[in-house]
């Protein structure tokens, strides 16, 4: 393992739901990563998840945000951040993804994790309004699907003249 390591939002379709957000770090190599996120359970509870695929190749993934450059002994302190972060103390009912990604990176922020390079400065105004986007593009979709749940569906067997 290299001495840094890149940390990356990827955004991608998952089950269904366009624009999922999460983090994982890159270390150049083309194994899989862990991406760390929250994701609903069973229960419809929002909980921390991770799950190790390689996000360079998602099929349906539209976009990888380059956040910065990490020494690699910081990756405990990273995962132990993302995992610390409990969603429901959040309390945000939407955008969970999104505003999940936007806490780490505040936490780590804060804990100067991040933040000592001139990449995540001129990232973070970046990342900042494309979080600002995937929000009103989430408010969107969801009021098309509200209008297609609403809109009543009427079905005509040829022409009753």
């Amino acid at each position: 393992m290299s001495g840094t390591l890149d940390l990356y939002i990827t955004i991608y379709e998952e089950e269904n739901r366009p624009s999922h957000w999460a983090l994982f770090f890159d270390d150049g190599s083309l194994n899989d990563k862990t991406l760390l996120s929250v994701k609903y359970d069973h229960r419809s509870h929002l909980k921390f998840h991770t799950e190790t695929r390689n996000p360079r190749i998602l099929y349906n993934q539209d976009e990888l945000i380059l956040v910065g450059t990490f020494n690699a002994t910081d990756i405990s302190k990273v995962n132990a951040i993302a995992r610390g972060i409990r969603p429901e103390d959040l309390h945000i009912d939407r955008l969970n993804c999104i505003r999940y990604v936007r806490d780490v990176l505040d936490t780590l922020e804060v804990n100067r994790i991040v933040g000592n390079e001139v990449v995540y400065w001129i990232q973070k105004s970046f990342i900042r309004a494309r979080m600002e986007k995937g929000e009103v593009d989430y408010e969107v979709e969801c009021l098309v699907r509200k209008r297609r749940r609403d809109t009543p569906v009427v079905i005509t067997y040829g022409d009753r003249g």
